[in-house]
């Protein structure tokens, strides 16, 4: 393995920063989960139009068009149900409440509630409480978090204007994130697969730099500190940063010796969404509530659903070898 610098390998480094940068932008203005099914996605749709309409060493024959856009919805179904798992349960929590509560007028005469419901058919307390959650703008992602991590109204001048920024925010986090890799492509023979990670450190290194100097800067200019998060945050931030090697290698090599197409690589990986939000009821608890939960997996269901699909019928596909294209 040639060990190197490539232009090309440099200029992936650089669209996964810009893809960070952006993503960090996203999160406070519009809240992850919003965030994260628009990055989401973004994503899968401009890595398979990378994979389906891209350059020759991208580019690669449709096994079935109809299948791809279907299983493309699919995956941007999945990946919307998997980041708003609480608002879906919400409302459809709503729903059934008021479809209780409009039977309950229509058949049962005032005064009179539905057994087991408090309050004459109208939810009872359970119907009061979802009400009040769903009141919550931090319910629903689109919120305002201050420097302190408080959550609160943003001003009502202010918030189609956040949210307008944050929806553009998380759009570039899809574009520059389900582009990361298509430079990796052009790279030269030599550094090709995993010879393209040194030229991809160099990359993220570089424009790293280049976005901490323009923080600093910027909170120079106004009197602010920069907010590193001091030596508490190097562990963390070295952690992350390895896992997420490790998963970017498993993606280089897919697309590489494994001979996966990148318009059905990429958009797989967005079912690194999964992983995540299993981790965030099985080890750290943040989803709790059972129609949540029911919501996540049944949005998983139909995540990997898409992403086997993708890979019968999408660029490169299995189908090509079972039949010919569709």
């Amino acid at each position: 393995m040639a060990v190197g610098v490539d232009a090309w390998g440099v200029c992936s480094g650089v669209l996964f920063v810009f893809s960070g940068l952006f993503a960090f932008l996203a999160v406070p203005l519009v809240g992850l989960s919003v965030a994260q099914g628009v990055w989401g996605g973004a994503a899968v749709f401009v890595s398979f139009a990378w994979g389906a309409l891209g350059q020759a060493p991208l580019r690669a024959p449709l096994a079935s068009l109809p299948l791809s856009l279907l299983a493309l919805t699919l995956l941007f179904l999945g990946v919307a149900g998997i980041a708003g798992n609480g608002a879906i349960a919400r409302r459809l929590f709503a729903l059934h409440t008021l479809s209780r509560s409009l039977l309950a007028d229509a058949v049962i005469p005032a005064g009179h509630g539905l057994e087991g419901d408090e309050g004459g058919g109208d939810g009872g307390s359970g119907g009061t409480t979802a009400a009040a959650e769903d009141a919550n703008p931090a319910n629903h992602g689109l919120y305002a978090v201050d420097e302190g991590g408080d959550v609160g109204e943003p001003p009502a001048g202010a918030r189609p204007r956040r949210v307008a920024a944050g929806i553009a925010s998380a759009l570039l986090v899809g574009v520059f994130g389900g582009s990361t890799l298509v430079p990796s492509k052009f790279v030269a023979p030599e550094f090709s697969g995993l010879a393209v990670l040194p030229s991809f450190g160099v990359g993220a290194a570089a424009a790293g730099l280049l976005v901490c100097a323009t923080h600093v800067a910027s909170c120079a200019c106004r009197s602010k500190p920069a907010g590193w998060g001091g030596l508490a945050a190097v562990p963390a931030g070295l952690a992350s940063g390895l896992v997420w090697s490790l998963g970017n290698i498993c993606a280089i090599y897919a697309m590489g010796p494994g001979q996966l197409n990148y318009g059905i690589a990429y958009p797989i990986v967005q079912c690194a969404l999964l992983v995540s939000g299993l981790l965030g009821i099985c080890i750290f608890h943040e989803i709790s509530d059972s129609r949540a939960i029911a919501v996540f997996f049944s949005a998983a269901a139909v995540l990997v659903a898409g992403a086997a699909l993708l890979g019968y019928a999408g660029p490169g596909g299995v189908g090509l070898q079972h039949g010919g294209r569709i």
